[in-house]
């Protein structure tokens, strides 16, 4: 629960017993003049609407009023402690750039003349050979370039893969999710197909898709990008992230029933077309 509901619920409980004791106070009040049963309960009852009508009046009325009061004291206060501010960092800029001023006179003032001379031979031939040097090419091994380009394919069909799956995930989830949710999702599982990442997630919530469907669309994103991550670990991410849907199964259950059922759901498993 929210702490604005106990709050609501302190303020409420605060009226009540306030009326009661109005209702009590007119009650005792009748009984000492000598009241029948009737004028006695005509009092009590009484007492605690006039004790609802003064909570009313002061909801209605008063309330606007001194809040209306506070927001204009709070904002004149702001304006002059701006103003103060203002002054105060105009002042202290002044004084800045007067002291930088002096210091680089002074400054200036201490260097000694500077004459230009002429390199020597021997200067000017370290400064030819290191030019040189550094103009040489750096040569590169057969295999290192066989490695580098292994590597940068390796990379590109990765990428190829994560660009597939996020598109998959977003024709799939349009229907049943928000903008927000789904692209909020993509990320999260990019991280996971990467670099098998599970940080603090919010979860993601779905409409109309059961947990048959979610099932069949982990497996369908694992099986294509066929990565470092294990089925456990499938279960595990689609645990976390949907956490509303799955929190009456456990990971064992949803690890073993990842591609059962396959023709069954709105998403079904999808062999062929990742």
């Amino acid at each position: 629960m929210k702490i604005k509901y106990f709050e609501y619920i302190a303020i409420c409980l605060s009226v009540f017993l306030a009326c009661i004791f109005i209702g009590n106070a007119a009650r005792e009040y009748s009984i000492r003049n000598g009241a029948d049963e009737f004028t006695i309960n005509l009092f009590f009852w009484g007492g605690i609407g006039l004790g609802v009508l003064i909570f009313v009046f002061v909801i209605l009325f008063l309330d606007p009023i001194v809040n209306w009061i506070v927001k204009r004291f709070l904002n004149n206060s702001k304006s002059k402690l701006v103003e103060e501010q203002e002054d105060n960092s105009k002042n202290i800029q002044i004084v800045n750039s007067t002291e930088n001023f002096e210091l680089n006179e002074k400054h200036m003032q201490s260097f000694p003349n500077i004459i230009e001379e002429e390199p020597t031979f021997e200067v000017e031939k370290k400064i030819s050979e290191t030019i040189l040097e550094n103009e040489e090419p750096i040569e590169i091994s057969d295999i290192e370039k066989i490695r580098i380009k292994a590597k940068s394919e390796s990379e590109k069909i990765v990428q190829e893969k994560l660009g597939f799956i996020v598109q998959y995930t977003k024709e799939k989830f349009a229907p049943y999710s928000s903008d927000e949710e789904i692209n909020r999702f993509c990320i999260y599982l990019i991280e996971f197909l990467k670099d098998s990442k599970i940080d603090t997630v919010t979860p993601i919530r779905v409409n109309t898709l059961k947990t048959i469907d979610l099932m069949h669309f982990g497996w369908n994103v694992w099986n294509h990008y066929r990565g470092n991550n294990q089925r456990k670990d499938v279960a595990k991410f689609l645990k976390i992230v949907f956490s509303e849907s799955f929190k009456e199964m456990e990971e064992s259950t949803i690890e073993k029933l990842l591609s059962s059922r396959k023709e069954e759901g709105l998403i079904k498993i999808e062999d062929n077309r990742l």
